[in-house]
């Protein structure tokens, strides 16, 4: 019997210090943890890049009504009459790179549509070429187009004021 206890009396001092060293090395860590995160990192070194100057962005075109077969044009005299505060155009794409809006413009231009492109800041330096068909009196009647142009000719359009 007395070899039996011996060995159980081993087997719990090994639990024991099992534990105890698991726990010893949770706090080891997180001690490390804590303060690898108190210490101030190294300063990094300056690196100095050149100012590129802004983009002179081009002044907006005037937007150019759409052919007759798209939308027809409002009589001279019921347009002078009514002089709307806000008129709406077509937003077809917007472009990070000019020569993609240009190739945009020549596909609609192929497909009997005249567009213009119309350069916006979009933060920063980075300009943004979007590509807009027609002007319309009201936003009913762009939506309206903008409907018939995904219809009918599959072309995806965003109604846009046009300030």
């Amino acid at each position: 019997m007395k070899h039996t206890m011996v060995t159980f009396r081993l087997h719990k001092l090994a639990l024991l210090l099992l534990i105890a060293g698991a726990i010893l090395l949770g706090v080891l860590l997180f001690a490390a943890g804590y303060l690898s995160a108190a210490m101030k990192p190294a300063a990094l070194p300056k690196v100095s890049v050149p100012a590129v100057p802004p983009l002179p962005l081009p002044k907006p075109a005037a937007a150019v009504p759409a052919p007759d077969t798209i939308a027809p044009p409002a009589p001279a005299a019921a347009a002078a009459a009514a002089a709307p505060a806000e008129t709406f155009a077509l937003r077809v794409g917007a472009f990070a790179d000019e020569q993609e809006a240009k190739e945009s413009v020549k596909a609609l231009a192929d497909r009997g549509f005249e567009a213009t492109i119309v350069a916006v800041a979009a933060g920063g330096a980075t300009v943004l070429y979007t590509v807009r068909i027609g002007s319309y009196p009201t936003r009913a009647a762009a939506a309206a187009m903008a409907e018939k142009l995904s219809r009918e000719h599959g072309i995806d359009a965003a109604v846009i004021p046009l300030k």
